[in-house]
């Protein structure tokens, strides 16, 4: 009878021990087959429908990159473009003694020590093309920055691979268009590989009548030659006129005038002019001489504002060019250069 009651006592520990065993043999079945079946199971439901919408949101970043891109690449341009008085410095000749920060020359005076004949050169803008490089140069520098984050590369090279057209009614607009395309690295699934490709064109614009300033611009800019300083104000546009002048020069001849220069006479002192040891009569002796014309240097430095809105105490509120320093007035910056002849001629040796 011990002996049964023993047995009988070891048998709920018998089965415990054998379903533990049990069921992690079942487990371990159903796990081995469940990576089977993944493994060689086509893609979950949704899969490649999450992968399609993943690379349609990674193009449209990129796109959407660009389109703000182009924005502040335009303002950028204005800006720039209206501050260097619609010039490049490289083509501008009347610019050669251009400083840094100085406003290009639209005009430029010479003479010569020998000759008072003084010229003035015309460098007023024939029309302002320079603004795509301009724009382009700009649109290249946010590209760069934007490709080197490994993302979906934008078309580089901005200046050969865009056809830039710009339109000039009313607000000035422009559009880029390029035969090349955003181009995805294929994704490779286990079930297929995707690929996607998208046009890389865009277009916009700004609230500004580029070239209705540029035509009231270079038309009024020579009447200014010989103006003092002063503020003008016509339509909407304000003019601000700086004049540096610089004297001291003297040439040999008027303009048109011929004449020989050794034809003047004038009063020396003569230290060594004695009536004792000398026939001089007097301690003045004429010599001849030259007769010279002084003249002067003039510089207009002119800004020009854009009136965008009269306030009703009457304050001026000027056109803004939004960049990414901040927002700054439209400034179209450009200055005059010319000579100035004196009256008075002076016989000197």
């Amino acid at each position: 009878r011990t002996m049964k009651q023993g047995a009988v006592s070891l048998f709920p520990l018998f089965v415990g021990v054998f379903g533990i065993i049990l069921l992690w043999s079942v487990l371990a079945i159903v796990l081995i087959g469940y990576n089977d079946i993944k493994e060689h199971s086509p893609e979950p439901l949704g899969g490649k429908a999450i992968a399609i919408y993943q690379t349609y949101q990674n193009v449209d970043d990129a796109l959407l990159y660009l389109d703000e891109a182009a924005k502040l690449s335009l303002n950028k341009a204005v800006y720039d473009v209206a501050n260097d008085g619609f010039y490049d410095a490289r083509v501008n000749s009347c610019s050669s003694t251009k400083g840094i920060g100085d406003p290009f020359w639209w005009s430029k005076g010479s003479t010569t020590d020998s000759i008072c004949d003084a010229e003035l050169t015309q460098c007023i803008p024939p029309n302002y093309d320079v603004f795509k490089d301009y724009f382009a140069a700009e649109l290249e520098s946010h590209i760069d920055s934007y490709n080197k984050e490994g993302k979906p590369k934008l078309v580089e090279d901005v200046s050969n691979n865009y056809d830039f057209k710009l339109s000039k009614s009313g607000k000035l607009e422009i559009t880029g268009k390029t035969s090349e395309q955003i181009n995805i690295k294929p994704i490779a699934k286990k079930h297929y590989t995707l690929y996607y490709k998208s046009n890389a064109n865009f277009r916009e614009s700004i609230d500004v009548n580029f070239d209705d300033n540029f035509k009231k611009l270079t038309a009024k800019a020579l009447s200014l030659v010989g103006t003092g300083t002063t503020v003008l104000e016509e339509g909407n546009l304000q003019w601000d006129i700086n004049v540096v002048e610089r004297c001291g020069g003297e040439c040999k001849m008027r303009i048109g005038e011929v004449c020989e220069t050794d034809k003047c006479e004038f009063v020396k002192d003569d230290p060594d002019c004695d009536d004792s040891i000398t026939k001089c009569s007097t301690s003045e002796v004429c010599e001849m001489g030259t007769w010279k014309i002084p003249y002067c240097d003039q510089t207009a430095s002119i800004s020009v504002r854009v009136i965008d809105d009269i306030s009703v105490s009457g304050e001026r509120i000027f056109k803004k060019i939004v960049t990414e320093d901040g927002s700054k007035d439209l400034t179209y910056r450009f200055a005059l250069n010319w000579f100035e002849m004196g009256v008075d001629e002076v016989c000197t040796p």
